[in-house]
């Protein structure tokens, strides 16, 4: 793997980030939807200790495992979304896709 994939995985995780402040939050105090901070905790632990990592197997594997661990909570967030009758959830939606398109496989 190299330096692309990993700028790639930062990206989306800023994207998500901006979505969750910008559209989820308010989205969640107006309607209560699940959000999977099981998810969010490995994710942390995940890239918290691939930064400890240099370039190599254990690297490429963290990143990979990174990489899934996003993509699984954006997936996620979808599926919570899809059942919200908002024209907030649309857009917080559209987001969220765009996120998973920017994260080919790896």
């Amino acid at each position: 793997m190299n330096r692309g994939a990993l700028a790639r995985v930062v990206d989306s995780t800023s994207e998500l980030v901006s979505v969750e402040q910008t559209l989820l939050g308010p989205l969640q105090q107006e309607r209560s939807f699940p959000i999977h901070l099981k998810d969010s905790v490995e994710f942390r632990n995940i890239c918290s200790h691939l930064a400890l990592q240099i370039e190599g197997q254990q690297f490429d594997r963290d990143l990979n495992a990174a990489h899934q661990c996003l993509k699984t909570i954006v997936k996620k967030l979808i599926q919570s979304l899809a059942n919200l009758p908002s024209d907030a959830h649309v857009v917080a939606c559209a987001s969220l896709r765009q996120i998973l398109q920017n994260l080919p496989d790896i």
